[in-house]
């Protein structure tokens, strides 16, 4: 009779870690790139084939395109000062330090009213203004003898009326003009990740693409797409907070704002009242931007259609090895 052989159990764990971790040619090579500013001097950038990695000590969230985010009496989910610099003696101040004269021309402009001619001069990004595009101060201007009319509150038919018009970089869509709430993507509902302006004029990302994140403490990930530009990786906007943090995404109302109903993370009540950004996910986070631009438009931005189109990328990125490789990064 033929003797059986005895294979220790352990044999089969140690088989099945063997073939869940990347042998060395399924990760991509990521190559360090020193040349892309950083939100804190621990965070680390990497350039591979197809993409960049950036590895955020410190996640930033960006408000814009939120409804609520700006409002003409300060009262949003975000300071006037996150989206205008005053233009003080034909120079634009784009200090926000405690004491930044910013502060004083937002009061001023409220004293005003906002209206264009009473109001001091601003450089607005943060919201819809018909601003008078400066070459000189590379800015939207607006207020004083800049600007072209009013600036527009969101009406009845907008999601927070009485508010400004949020806009960013990219668009929902459709034909929504240009003093539309519905023309710019929504901070608190659509996954989004602001990327390097810089990368986007060198034609090293495109305009529009798909990102990815993971969220190591949390063993959380999800996709977004690009919303806006700054200067550096690690900007990303509420819903994808959300998403990498909590596993869903939970918008705010307006309601929230008068305490009429609950405040969902990563906003919460200051001590002066407002309501605003308290908190950020956990880091590091692990944030991956693909250089490929999208085949066609999406049909919409929500957070379904966007996992499926970021799916093919993941795949020819190494699929399920994926995790395995970036974790590689973070020691």
């Amino acid at each position: 009779m033929p003797r059986l052989l005895q294979v220790h159990p352990l044999f089969f764990v140690f088989t099945v870690l063997l073939r869940s971790q990347p042998t060395p040619d399924a990760c991509p090579v990521f190559t360090p790139d020193e040349g892309i500013a950083r939100i804190t001097p621990k965070d680390r950038i990497f350039r591979f084939e197809g993409g960049y990695v950036a590895v955020v000590n410190e996640v930033r969230l960006d408000t814009d395109g939120s409804p609520v985010a700006y409002h003409p009496l300060n009262k949003g989910t975000t300071n006037l000062c996150n989206g205008l610099d005053p233009i003080i003696d034909e120079k634009r101040i784009s200090d926000k330090k405690a004491g930044s004269p910013c502060f004083a021309a937002v009061r001023a402009a409220i004293d005003a009213g906002w209206r264009r001619e009473t109001s001091p001069g601003f450089c607005v990004y943060g919201f819809y203004a018909p601003g008078t595009n400066s070459k000189d101060l590379k800015c939207n201007a607006w207020g004083g003898t800049f600007g072209t009319g009013e600036i527009p509150r969101q009406g009845q038919d907008d999601p927070a009326p009485g508010f400004f018009v949020s806009i960013t970089a990219a668009r929902n869509p459709g034909r929504a003009p240009e003093d539309s709430q519905r023309r710019y993507l929504d901070s608190d509902r659509t996954p989004y990740v602001v990327i390097p302006g810089a990368l986007v004029r060198s034609k090293s990302l495109p305009a529009s693409g798909l990102a990815w994140a993971w969220n190591p403490k949390s063993n959380r990930s999800a996709a977004a797409v690009f919303g806006d530009t700054q200067s550096k990786f690690g900007e990303i906007s509420v819903a994808f907070a959300q998403k990498i943090e909590k596993g869903r995404i939970d918008p705010i109302t307006p309601s929230a704002l008068t305490g009429e109903s609950p405040i969902p993370w990563p906003y919460g009540k200051r001590s002066t009242g407002e309501v605003r950004l308290t908190g950020s996910p956990s880091g590091p986070v692990v944030l991956v931007y693909f250089s490929q631009a999208l085949s066609a438009p999406l049909a919409s931005y929500d957070s379904d259609t966007i996992e499926s189109a970021t799916a093919p990328f993941l795949q020819r990125l190494g699929g399920s090895h994926l995790q395995s490789c970036l974790k590689l990064l973070l020691r």
